[in-house]
């Protein structure tokens, strides 16, 4: 999805990349890769994206909420924050559905509260196009605000 962006929009002069919290597990830093993550968050973040699957733990909550922190310290100009649930059906070993975690419940409340984007998705496929449509208009809306990041010549 993210090679997809990046070609789509390599003639401007921005650099889109990607961290998850697995690309800080290897730092060796006093406080820990926790902190270098949530550091990331507040200081280089221009986009945050939670996917949510089935559970919502303490760190990802935690997470949201810096993420959240730093949007209103910016003055709602970074991190761009979207919520991604995984609505797909949940089978116990009988077959018989299951009620959704009342964590994820209670993190949707905590996003509404927040007037917070919010997409429920069923399948991989429909989470990478609506993370891709999601990220590329958030782009596009850089693109307007900042027209200095447009190349010139960018075509030759």
């Amino acid at each position: 999805m993210l090679s997809i962006l990046y070609n789509q929009y390599e003639k401007y002069n921005f650099f889109i990349t990607s961290h998850t919290f697995e690309d800080f597990r290897n730092k060796h830093k006093i406080d820990g890769h926790q902190y270098e993550y949530d550091e990331f968050i507040r200081e280089k973040a221009d986009c945050t994206i939670f996917i949510i699957c089935k559970h919502v733990g303490e760190k990802t909550l935690n997470e949201y909420k810096l993420a959240v922190e730093t949007y209103e310290s910016t003055k709602e100009k970074r991190p761009a924050i979207f919520v991604y649930n995984d609505i797909s059906d949940i089978e116990d070993k009988d077959g018989n559905l299951v009620a959704g975690d009342e964590s994820v419940a209670k993190f949707h409340q905590l996003v509404d509260s927040k007037r917070a984007y919010w997409r429920d998705y069923r399948d991989i496929d429909m989470l990478m196009l609506q993370i891709k449509d999601d990220v590329s208009a958030e782009l596009a809306d850089v693109l307007e605000m900042r027209p200095q990041l447009r190349k010139k010549n960018a075509y030759l």
